[in-house]
This record gives C-alpha cells, sequence and structure tokens, in this order.
C-alpha cells in the first residue's frame, strides 16, 4: 500500500487503512499455523464467559420398565460450564520524534516515512502480537518458554544455553527479556536476580546468547543447566498455578494437563476429576515410530467418540514423519479460517495420516508447538476468543498514534484480550514424541 500524507493524522489514517486491510486479507496468518486454524470468536466480554461442556447423558435404559424407571430418575444430564477469564498481550511500536522532524525537512521525505512506517512498523506491532498469541495457544499460561538443556559457554555476564526441546531457538527474538524459573515448577515465581535479554541467536544450531541487563545486580548462574532451569518471558510470571492468575493465555497444553486431573481440581471453576470427558489426554509415545505414535493417539481419543482431523506438530518432529513415510505420504492443503468465518486464499502445507475410526487427519507442521509432540483434534473445537479483532489496533480515543508523555517519541498500541477454549476437551490430546 502506498500513501501520502502531510501531517500525523495523516499517518494515524493510513495506519487504520492498513490494520483494516491486513485483518481483511488475514495477511499474517500464512506464517501463524495454530492461530490460523482456530475459530475466532470477537464477542469476549463480560466478567466471564461461559463454553458449556456436556459430558453425560440423562435418562434410564434397561430390558425391564421399573429398572430403566429408576436409573432415569437417578441419572441427570451431565453438563459443566468453564467460566472463562480474560488475559491481556499487548504490542507495542515506537518511532523517535526526530525522525519526524528530520524527514518533513526534504522534499517526498515525509510520504515516504508514511509509507514506510505505516506499512513496516504495524507489520511488525501486528506478527510481534500474532506470534505471542500462536506461541500462547500451545502452552500452559505459565509463561514458559523453553527449558535449559546445556550450559555451552559463559563469561561474567553472558551465557550461551541449547534445550531439551528441538526448535526452541525460533522462539526467540533478539532484546526480548526473560527470567529463569526452576524446574521443579513451571508455576514458581522467577528466580531473583535472573533477568537476562537476548543477545544472540544460532537457530541452526538451537543456541541463544543470554546477556545480564544490570550487570553486576543479575547473575547468570542463575541460569545453570545443572539445574535445568526454564527460561519465561519477562514480566509473565503467574502468582500460582490456578488459571485465574495467569498473565498469559491458557493454551493447549493447560486443556490437555501433563497429569490427569484429580478431586478438588478447579479450571475454570470446573473439577475436571469428574470425567475424562472434561480434559485432553496426555500419553507419552516416545518409544514408538511417529507414524504409529499418531495411530495410536487417534484411537485413545476415539474411546472418547473423538474423531481427530487435525494433528500440529513441531517443525523437526515433522520432518521425522516425512522421513518415516517416504513415498507413502500424502499431501494435504488446509486453509486458514477468519473470525467471520471466511476462508482465506491460502494453505498450510500436510500429510496425511489415517486414524482408526477410518477418518483421515491432517498432520502439519507448527513453529510454535511444544518440542517433540503432537496436539490431535478438531480445529472446529478450539476457539480464540476476543474482545474485538484478536489483533486490535487501540484507538478508542480516535487516535491510533499517541506522543510519549516523558520521551520525545510517538507510539502505536496493539492488544489482543480474550482467552481460549475447546468444546470437547476429551476428544482431543497432546502425544509425546520420538525425540528428533
Amino acid at each position: 500500500m502506498t500513501v501520502t500524507a502531510n501531517t500525523l493524522s495523516d499517518l494515524d489514517a493510513a495506519l487504520k487503512q492498513l490494520y483494516v486491510d491486513s485483518n481483511e486479507a488475514e495477511m499474517f496468518y500464512d506464517e501463524r499455523v495454530g492461530f490460523g486454524l482456530v475459530n475466532k470468536d470477537e464477542m469476549f466480554g463480560g466478567r466471564n464467559t461461559p463454553v458449556v461442556v456436556t459430558y453425560g447423558r440423562t435418562g434410564g435404559v434397561s430390558p425391564t420398565f421399573a429398572t430403566a424407571q429408576t436409573i432415569s430418575a437417578l441419572r441427570s444430564k451431565k453438563i459443566e460450564d468453564f467460566l472463562l477469564t480474560g488475559v491481556d498481550e499487548y504490542s507495542i511500536i515506537d518511532v523517535p520524534g526526530k525522525t519526524f522532524a528530520y524527514t518533513r525537512s526534504r522534499d517526498m521525505a515525509w510520504d515516504m516515512l508514511v509509507s514506510s512506517m505505516a506499512a513496516r512498523a504495524l507489520d511488525d506491532a501486528e506478527a510481534n502480537l500474532a506470534d505471542a498469541i500462536e506461541h500462547a495457544i500451545f502452552r500452559d499460561g505459565s509463561g514458559v518458554i523453553a527449558q535449559i538443556k546445556t550450559v555451552l559457554a559463559a563469561t561474567a555476564t553472558t551465557t550461551q544455553v541449547d534445550f531439551t526441546e528441538p526448535d526452541a531457538a525460533m522462539l526467540f527474538e533478539l532484546n526480548e527479556r526473560f527470567n529463569s524459573v526452576a524446574a521443579a515448577s513451571r508455576f514458581g515465581a522467577d528466580i531473583a536476580n535472573s533477568n537476562l535479554y537476548c543477545s544472540a541467536i544460532d537457530v541452526a544450531n538451537n543456541k541463544v546468547t543470554f546477556t545480564e541487563v544490570v550487570a553486576g545486580t543479575d547473575d547468570v548462574s542463575n541460569w545453570d543447566a545443572t539445574t535445568n532451569p526454564y527460561i519465561r518471558q519477562d514480566g509473565a510470571a503467574p502468582s500460582s498455578a490456578t488459571e485465574a492468575t495467569r498473565i498469559k493465555l491458557s493454551g493447549l497444553m493447560s486443556w490437555a494437563p501433563t497429569t490427569a486431573p484429580t478431586g478438588g481440581d478447579s479450571y475454570f471453576n470446573v473439577d475436571r476429576s469428574a470425567s475424562s470427558r472434561l480434559y485432553g489426554k496426555y500419553i507419552d509415545y516416545s518409544g514408538l515410530s511417529r507414524e504409529q505414535a499418531l495411530i495410536r493417539a487417534s484411537a485413545v481419543l476415539a474411546k472418547e467418540g473423538g474423531m481427530p482431523n487435525v494433528g500440529l506438530m513441531g517443525i523437526s518432529p515433522f520432518r521425522g514423519l516425512i522421513e518415516e513415510l517416504g513415498l507413502r505420504k500424502q499431501d494435504v492443503d488446509m486453509n486458514p479460517v477468519g473470525a467471520r468465518g471466511l476462508v482465506a486464499n491460502i494453505a498450510y502445507r500436510g500429510v496425511w495420516v489415517h486414524g482408526v475410526n477410518g477418518s483421515p487427519i491432517r498432520i502439519m507442521p507448527a513453529a510454535k508447538q511444544i518440542g517433540d509432540e503432537v496436539w490431535m483434534g478438531r480445529m472446529e473445537d478450539v476457539t480464540l476468543h476476543s474482545a474485538g479483532p484478536a489483533l486490535n489496533l487501540e484507538d478508542y480515543d480516535g487516535l491510533s498514534i499517541l506522543r510519549h508523555a516523558t520521551e520525545d517519541a510517538y507510539q502505536g498500541r496493539m492488544a489482543f484480550r480474550g482467552q481460549l477454549s475447546v468444546k470437547k476437551p476429551g476428544r482431543s490430546g497432546r502425544f509425546k514424541l520420538q525425540a528428533s
């Protein structure tokens, strides 16, 4: 898009138009599989948004009429409503004031700035926010990004590490800030004086270098791999494991917990221990081939009445599956769906795997998926609820560009406000795959 502008109000209008155009075209969904494939519901609001799940039938059945009546009187329909509470995610872009001043001093420079900023800065803001949501869709709300495997090199102020999860280095961006978390609990507090920022990334070798934010105060020894700590996004620490205290989205990992819920569980106000139909399955199939694991996973879900049609895997596990299938693989395309149910004119590439109930399952790579895992289920059961568009331009006061109060700069803001739900959680699950 090319725009002509002479004032900040023109820039504001250009940003808003680009925001509308990008949402209509769903321009970012082609790289973000989880974000693109989930249903969008933009009507999230109120104190809570209920998601109703039926997990037991009413009525009695018996060859004896009186017995059928007795059972019917005792057997009521089992219904639970998950009371979703929203979380926030922000994406901020900044432009120094001197940039505007210097570009206005030459002919056409202002037009070029407006075109460049509107197209590139807004692209970055949306891409950053979409990345954050895509990542959170697969996680548990703890804010954990990855787990340290080994400290490869260290100085007084820096440490280079690799990760237990394949492709984890893809999840980091330069100058982002992180804290370490004890391996004993993903939902534990940040380790004191462990605030480091990402200073170098080596995606090919799955390595990242971190540097102390405040030298002499922060301590790289808190990232010692002998304890295999987790790495958490700065500012994302919940006050407890309860989903009501989580700052990040409660994603698929929390809807299908690693450990089955026990009595007293309260997940969005629901005790899921009452029935396995209220939570997704988690099974370790790392001792099998990936193809065998996928078939067995479909069998587990079939026992709950599930007919999974999608499996989302990390890039390296997906590569391993392709190598296993060889010439036997069958390609498939799957299109993303927008907030109004419209199918975008792009597609994600994947392969078919046949489930035990005869239904084909589309297996696709998702860059933000958890290590050597596959999430399997039906995408129509997964909904991303948001208050307005998921990628929302903050302009309630009519302005999309704001003047900083304490510095010579201008700022644009985007935000996501909402939550994720799985309509039939018992018919989906996470399955551990062999190491990549």
